[in-house]
């Protein structure tokens, strides 16, 4: 499906000759820049403000405000999309001013708190649906399995077909090896449900790793969770949603699951990635001194 983007930015005064765009990456970044240290930010020459075709195309505004001592101003950087240049035209037209933006902003929250509240879902929980959704879109090495399980895949696509996942769309994978992981499996299906009620397409893999003795328990336990979910089916594998007995795949099946995921949740992450963001900060501490 084709899409159209909108990228504006609103003052509360008009912005005239002093808004600037650019299109091109290579031309933001800059001949001796970087992605850490674009010349655009770094640099006083004005941006291109040249429009036409990009063969890497980039959405950039700026705007220069000079503000006397003790003044302030507002400014609302916007981005949005629709289905049509129409739709497009008309989504900018409302949302002219600055009192149209912050009406927008208001009522995108009320949406927010109105899902939230639908979902049964917090608002701790809402922020790390919101960050996993980022390593969907973009997967990053910290959310994926560990480096020497991806390394040591050697299967393709084709691999997941005979559990009936096409591979088509982004994966997140959850291991689960305790009966009590009951909250970390409410956590994902409430992530899950988000994410396809916001038409976020993903493929949710739950690999039980409960011994064999456990199996059926986790099992039911994981059919009567989903049997909860707004968007349930008796067919699991129908809204994306498929349970793997760790004990009856190959070791080079297990790799691939691991492989491909582009996010990897476990009773140690849970949603939160605490450890996680724990090890961040130590890491960039370690950098500072």
């Amino acid at each position: 499906m084709k899409h159209h983007v909108l990228h504006r930015i609103i003052g509360e005064t008009a912005l005239g000759d002093n808004l600037q765009f650019e299109i091109d990456r290579k031309q933001f970044i800059g001949r001796n820049g970087s992605l850490a240290h674009p010349q655009a930010l770094f640099s006083r020459m004005p941006l291109s403000s040249r429009s036409g075709f990009s063969p890497d195309p980039i959405l950039s505004l700026r705007t220069i405000i000079r503000l006397e001592s003790r003044h302030t101003a507002s400014v609302v950087f916007m981005t949005g999309f629709a289905q049509s240049a129409a739709e497009v035209q008309k989504l900018a037209s409302s949302c002219s001013d600055l009192n149209d933006s912050v009406e927008i902003f208001k009522n995108a929250l009320t949406s927010s708190l109105l899902k939230m509240k639908y979902l049964s879902i917090s608002p701790k929980q809402f922020n790390a649906i919101q960050e996993m959704a980022r390593a969907i879109f973009y997967p990053a090495r910290s959310y994926r399995s560990l480096p020497e399980v991806i390394s040591q895949n050697c299967l393709g696509q084709s691999g997941l077909w005979r559990f009936g996942i096409s591979g088509d769309l982004p994966i997140i994978l959850l291991r689960i090896d305790s009966f009590k992981s009951t909250q970390l499996i409410v956590d994902v299906l409430q992530a899950f449900e988000f994410y396809r009620l916001n038409h976020i397409l993903v493929d949710l893999v739950i690999l039980n790793e409960e011994s064999a003795g456990y199996f059926m328990e986790v099992r039911q336990l994981i059919d009567q969770m989903t049997s909860r979910l707004r968007i349930f089916s008796s067919d699991l594998a129908s809204i994306g949603i498929f349970v793997i007995n760790s004990s009856q795949i190959s070791s080079e099946e297990h790799h691939l699951l691991g492989a491909v995921a582009c996010l990897t949740i476990t009773a140690d992450t849970g949603i939160y990635f605490r450890k996680l963001k724990a090890q961040r900060s130590e890491v960039d501490r370690a950098a500072e001194s």
